[in-house]
């Protein structure tokens, strides 16, 4: 059951991975080929961000209450809707919607999956980390990115709109697939009705208050977590325009490659130490460390190719930490039934954070240099390293 379990995992984070990665590597140049301003490109993606801060914790009283399979299939199905509108999209507003529609089916998943795989392991006894089953299903998941967003950068050498419509093909995939290999039939449903929604929807806010208050290592993950998606959405927005600048687009396609296959190293680094019995707390460090002076020295060269270096180094380390902080937040609640809930209010607070950060850093980038903001940025993961101290 262990390996079913895990080959289920993995095999979803690989297809749905390929899909949704398809349009990452040209989502920022699509968006100004459209005529868009950075400042426009802060605002769309905070809608996506806000959308995923109202709907984290209504959905994951959805994956509580319904089932986790559920929810997650149900959120594919509305990504690849959001995709497909996306591709259709010429104004501002449309791409705001398309991002609400992803937010909302993003929102249906979050969490979810975790809460399915941390269940099925007590479930049924098994003995492997949660750290271990979420480094091994990240690598395989980044392999799908990294195809995915190749092959979708190469599909927009003839037109950025096209990666969309793969995109949702593949998600539809997806979506069918996941029905088929997750297994939940020893999920309890809980009775439910929409007239009480909303004071049930409270009742889990101010649950997961509590626990957040209660357990004090969630709440320094939170912060954690918060401040360093803060110091990364610049280079998130900004890094295909800087380096087409810098050395051409023909490098795109191959960085997006190499940008990926740098997280699955990291991923993989991590996952050896991991299984040395390194505390999760002292690897979330070193990660955050790395990333910290990846994104600072990003800032301070000229030249593209050591620039690409150092955001190599950053990515590095993001893709260390990722699985890291799941299994860290997992491992640290201990109330089985409201799992998904509590994942998908830290995941609320976090992406609020990251919403701000992503609209600052679009309108700083219409008036500075685009490193001049990465700088900017690199001040809040330094700040991360000394909550992330704070971790038992």
């Amino acid at each position: 059951m262990e390996k079913k379990l895990i080959k289920a995992y993995s095999m979803f984070l690989f297809v749905f991975r390929l899909g949704f990665s398809f349009v990452h590597a040209t989502y920022v140049l699509f968006l100004l080929e459209k005529g868009m301003s950075f400042t426009q490109i802060g605002v769309i993606n905070m809608c996506f961000l806000v959308g995923m801060f109202l709907f984290e914790v209504p959905t994951g009283i959805v994956a509580d209450t319904f089932g986790r399979k559920p929810s997650t299939v149900i959120g594919i199905f509305v990504i690849s809707f959001g995709t497909l509108v996306y591709g259709l999209s010429t104004t501002f507003i449309f791409f705001c919607v398309a991002e609400l529609i992803v937010a909302l089916g993003s929102a249906l998943m979050s969490g979810s999956l975790e809460a399915w795989v941390k269940s099925s392991m007590m479930t049924n006894g098994s003995n492997k980390s949660t750290s271990e089953v979420f480094l091994f299903g990240e690598k395989v998941g980044k392999i799908g990115t990294i195809l995915g967003g190749t092959l979708g950068a190469f599909i927009g050498y003839y037109n950025l709109s096209l990666p969309w419509f793969a995109s949702t093909v593949v998600l539809v995939t997806a979506g069918f697939i996941t029905i088929k290999i997750i297994d939940e039939d020893d999920f309890q449903k809980e009775e439910f009705s929409f007239a009480g929604w909303g004071q049930h929807m409270k009742g889990m806010c101010q649950h997961s208050v509590a626990v957040i208050k209660s357990q004090r290592n969630i709440l320094n993950l939170i912060i954690v977590s918060s401040l360093l998606m803060a110091g990364v959405q610049a280079l998130n927005m900004q890094w295909s325009p800087l380096f087409e600048q810098k050395i051409g687009y023909w490098l795109i396609p191959y960085m997006w490659a190499a940008v990926q296959g740098s997280m699955l190293l990291g991923i993989v680094v991590v996952n050896k130490f991991s299984k040395k019995n390194v505390h999760d707390k002292t690897l979330i460090i070193y990660s955050i460390v790395v990333s910290a002076f990846g994104v600072l020295f990003s800032a301070l060269f000229s030249n593209g190719w050591i620039i690409l270096i150092f955001f190599l180094t950053h990515e590095f380390s993001r893709g260390a930490f990722l699985p890291l902080e799941k299994a860290y937040l997992q491992d640290n609640i201990q109330d089985e039934k409201r799992r998904a809930t509590i994942a998908s209010f830290e995941s609320m607070i976090v992406r609020a954070g990251a919403g701000v950060a992503w609209l600052f850093s679009g309108i700083l980038a219409d008036v500075f240099e685009i490193q001049t903001v990465w700088l900017f940025s690199s001040i809040f993961i330094f700040i991360a390293i000394i909550f992330a101290r704070k971790l038992k």
